[in-house]
């Protein structure tokens, strides 16, 4: 796969996973506001009830609409991370964005081998985790 390949097939491993948090994060606060509805109709006025149910029918509708969205979102990731071209570990958001940025950059061309994207990242989350430890170290911890 040449660079140019391997950018684009990052870049939409990383549009899905945006999409995938956005619609899960969407998903989260529709429940949310779904349960608060809930909660109202034990103490409301019937006619508030009436309406209370109806709030809460539209809100099962997009909660469906996007759990549809997600599923899709997630099976299309799925099959793109089955390709076998990122080793399962580094299958998430944040790895993937790092490899396309440093192909982007030009700090690496490919993912594998001595000075690949794996060895970069691999080599700074070692360079992080010495920092961390040394800073705990250092403030008496």
């Amino acid at each position: 796969m040449s660079k140019e390949e391997l950018k684009e097939y990052l870049a939409e491993i990383i549009e899905l996973e945006r999409k995938r948090y956005e619609v899960s994060l969407a998903i989260t606060k529709l429940k949310k506001k779904r349960n608060t509805y809930e909660y109202a109709l034990t103490g409301g006025s019937c006619a508030m009830a009436v309406f209370i149910r109806k709030r809460i029918r539209a809100l099962d509708r997009k909660i469906s609409q996007l759990t549809e969205k997600y599923k899709k979102t997630e099976h299309q990731l799925q099959k793109m991370y089955k390709d076998d071209i990122i080793y399962p570990k580094y299958q998430k958001q944040l790895p993937v964005s790092r490899f396309y940025e440093y192909i982007s950059s030009g700090r690496c061309t490919r993912l594998e081998g001595y000075g690949g994207a794996y060895n970069l990242y691999e080599n700074e989350l070692l360079a992080k985790q010495a920092l961390q430890y040394k800073n705990c170290r250092g403030s008496g911890h």
